[in-house]
Protein backbone atom coordinates (compact mmCIF):
# COMPACT_ATOMS: atom_id res chain seq x y z
CA UNK A 1 0.00 0.00 0.00
CA UNK A 2 2.86 2.16 0.53
CA UNK A 3 4.61 1.94 -2.50
CA UNK A 4 1.65 2.20 -4.59
CA UNK A 5 0.61 5.39 -2.49
CA UNK A 6 4.02 6.49 -2.83
CA UNK A 7 5.69 5.17 -5.44
CA UNK A 8 8.80 3.40 -5.09
CA UNK A 9 9.50 4.67 -1.84
CA UNK A 10 11.02 7.94 -2.30
CA UNK A 11 8.72 9.56 -0.04
CA UNK A 12 9.58 6.93 2.88
CA UNK A 13 13.60 7.59 1.66
CA UNK A 14 13.04 11.22 1.72
CA UNK A 15 11.64 11.42 5.71
CA UNK A 16 14.00 8.52 6.72
CA UNK A 17 16.75 10.82 5.74
CA UNK A 18 14.95 13.61 7.25
CA UNK A 19 14.45 11.84 10.50
CA UNK A 20 18.43 10.92 10.61
CA UNK A 21 19.59 13.88 10.35
CA UNK A 22 17.02 15.24 13.01
CA UNK A 23 17.54 13.03 15.22
CA UNK A 24 21.66 13.41 14.75
CA UNK A 25 21.04 16.61 15.82
CA UNK A 26 18.70 15.68 18.55
CA UNK A 27 21.32 13.49 19.78
CA UNK A 28 23.94 16.45 19.66
CA UNK A 29 21.53 18.60 21.68
CA UNK A 30 21.01 16.16 24.29
CA UNK A 31 24.82 15.46 24.47
CA UNK A 32 25.55 18.97 24.97
CA UNK A 33 22.68 19.28 27.13
CA UNK A 34 24.81 16.50 29.34
CA UNK A 35 27.37 19.28 29.15
CA UNK A 36 25.77 22.20 30.55
CA UNK A 37 23.91 20.58 33.18
CA UNK A 38 20.41 20.77 30.76
CA UNK A 39 20.65 24.84 31.49
CA UNK A 40 20.01 25.40 27.62
CA UNK A 41 17.39 22.72 27.41
CA UNK A 42 15.86 23.57 30.51
CA UNK A 43 15.85 27.58 28.79
CA UNK A 44 14.41 26.23 25.18
CA UNK A 45 11.76 23.61 26.66
CA UNK A 46 10.67 24.68 30.22
CA UNK A 47 11.63 28.57 31.16
CA UNK A 48 10.40 29.27 34.20
CA UNK A 49 9.12 25.49 35.27
CA UNK A 50 10.03 24.26 39.16
CA UNK A 51 12.48 21.64 39.67
CA UNK A 52 9.80 18.96 39.79
CA UNK A 53 8.81 19.40 36.39
CA UNK A 54 12.41 19.65 35.02
CA UNK A 55 12.84 15.92 37.02
CA UNK A 56 10.41 14.61 34.61
CA UNK A 57 12.08 15.74 31.73
CA UNK A 58 15.51 14.29 32.70
CA UNK A 59 13.23 10.35 31.87
CA UNK A 60 12.17 12.10 28.62
CA UNK A 61 16.12 13.14 27.69
CA UNK A 62 17.13 10.19 28.56
CA UNK A 63 14.93 7.90 26.60
CA UNK A 64 15.50 10.26 23.35
CA UNK A 65 19.31 9.90 24.00
CA UNK A 66 19.84 6.12 25.18
CA UNK A 67 17.42 4.95 22.68
CA UNK A 68 15.53 7.34 20.33
CA UNK A 69 17.99 8.93 18.77
CA UNK A 70 20.59 6.30 18.23
CA UNK A 71 17.88 4.22 16.75
CA UNK A 72 16.22 6.68 14.56
CA UNK A 73 19.68 7.66 13.29
CA UNK A 74 20.23 3.14 12.48
CA UNK A 75 16.88 3.47 10.52
CA UNK A 76 17.69 6.28 8.52
CA UNK A 77 21.07 4.44 7.66
CA UNK A 78 20.02 1.52 7.03
CA UNK A 79 16.66 2.67 4.81
CA UNK A 80 19.09 4.69 2.98
CA UNK A 81 20.83 1.51 1.95
CA UNK A 82 17.75 -0.25 0.57
CA UNK A 83 16.94 -1.85 3.82
CA UNK A 84 13.28 -1.21 4.91
CA UNK A 85 14.18 -1.40 8.97
CA UNK A 86 10.30 -1.10 9.71
CA UNK A 87 10.67 -1.98 13.34
CA UNK A 88 13.67 0.16 13.91
CA UNK A 89 11.51 3.34 12.54
CA UNK A 90 8.77 2.53 14.53
CA UNK A 91 10.79 1.80 17.48
CA UNK A 92 12.14 5.57 17.28
CA UNK A 93 9.29 7.34 16.21
CA UNK A 94 7.27 5.42 18.99
CA UNK A 95 9.48 6.69 21.30
CA UNK A 96 9.66 9.89 20.07
CA UNK A 97 6.30 10.22 19.87
CA UNK A 98 5.93 9.40 23.99
CA UNK A 99 8.52 11.65 24.83
CA UNK A 100 7.49 14.21 23.16
CA UNK A 101 3.96 14.24 24.38
CA UNK A 102 5.50 14.03 28.25
CA UNK A 103 7.46 17.12 27.29
CA UNK A 104 4.26 19.28 26.41
CA UNK A 105 1.97 17.19 29.11
CA UNK A 106 4.60 18.43 31.91
CA UNK A 107 4.61 22.05 30.07
CA UNK A 108 0.48 22.35 30.18
CA UNK A 109 0.54 21.08 33.68
CA UNK A 110 2.95 23.25 35.56
CA UNK A 111 2.63 26.37 33.21
CA UNK A 112 -0.70 25.60 31.69
CA UNK A 113 0.16 26.15 28.55
CA UNK A 114 2.59 25.11 25.99
CA UNK A 115 5.85 26.76 26.20
CA UNK A 116 6.62 28.38 22.73
CA UNK A 117 6.70 31.71 23.16
CA UNK A 118 9.82 32.11 21.16
CA UNK A 119 11.26 31.10 17.55
CA UNK A 120 13.61 28.42 18.51
CA UNK A 121 10.59 26.55 20.58
CA UNK A 122 8.37 26.80 17.94
CA UNK A 123 11.04 25.98 15.54
CA UNK A 124 11.62 22.50 17.67
CA UNK A 125 7.88 21.85 17.62
CA UNK A 126 8.36 22.14 13.65
CA UNK A 127 11.06 19.99 13.29
CA UNK A 128 9.83 17.33 15.00
CA UNK A 129 6.50 17.27 12.67
CA UNK A 130 7.77 14.88 10.47
CA UNK A 131 8.18 12.16 13.73
CA UNK A 132 4.27 11.43 13.93
CA UNK A 133 3.92 11.79 9.82
CA UNK A 134 6.80 8.71 9.60
CA UNK A 135 4.75 7.14 12.75
CA UNK A 136 2.04 6.14 10.26
CA UNK A 137 3.51 5.52 7.12
CA UNK A 138 5.46 2.55 9.00
CA UNK A 139 2.72 1.41 10.79
CA UNK A 140 0.92 1.37 7.00
CA UNK A 141 4.45 -0.16 6.03
CA UNK A 142 4.00 -2.63 8.58
CA UNK A 143 0.93 -3.89 8.00
CA UNK A 144 1.23 -4.32 4.41
CA UNK A 145 0.79 -7.42 3.37
CA UNK A 146 3.51 -7.40 0.55
CA UNK A 147 6.53 -6.66 3.11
Amino acid sequence: MVKSVFGNDRVLRVLALWYGLWQGGHFLFNLIGLADGGAGARALLAPGLEANAWKVMWASWAADLLFASPAGMLFAWRRLRGRKATAWGLASTAVSLTTAGLVYHVQWVYAGRLLLDGVAARAVLASWAVCPVLFVLLVIEALNKDM
